[in-house]
């Protein structure tokens, strides 16, 4: 992910200005990654349910500016799933206010340099925002 957006925050580290945070922590214990975990309906609204309490809690800790969320995520939070053209927007979560962002999963097929060259736009647009 680091690389993609590199051309937004430039040789600045992660840190402060932007941050990076795995909402669903079971998914990167799973040694076949296509393989989902067999949930039911209750349990996947569980899944949704804590990682936007993790989110929000890491958005009101850290105060990022924008969040950028990848995949399924983005719909499931903030009820917006990523665009062709990708546009952040203000955005509100358990006490965080700011801007997001939801992009397609950098594994995702079908994008090609412009689309990602459109994300790294918007997120230096909306981080040097005053």
């Amino acid at each position: 992910m680091e690389r993609l957006i590199a051309p937004a925050l430039g040789p600045r580290p992660l840190g402060r200005g932007a941050t990076y945070a795995d909402a669903i922590l079971w998914k990167w214990h799973n040694s076949v990654p296509d393989l989902r975990p067999r949930l039911s309906a209750v349990a996947w609204t569980e899944v949704w349910r804590d990682a936007a309490e993790r989110i929000g809690t890491i958005g009101a800790a850290l105060t990022p500016r924008l969040i950028v969320t990848l995949g399924e995520p983005g719909a499931r939070l903030f009820g917006s799933a990523p665009l062709d053209d990708p546009r952040a927007a203000e955005a509100t979560l358990d006490g965080w206010n700011g801007w997001r962002l939801p992009i397609s999963h950098p594994n995702a097929w079908g994008r090609t340099r412009v689309y990602w060259t459109a994300v790294s736009s918007e997120i230096e647009r909306v981080l040097v925002m005053e």
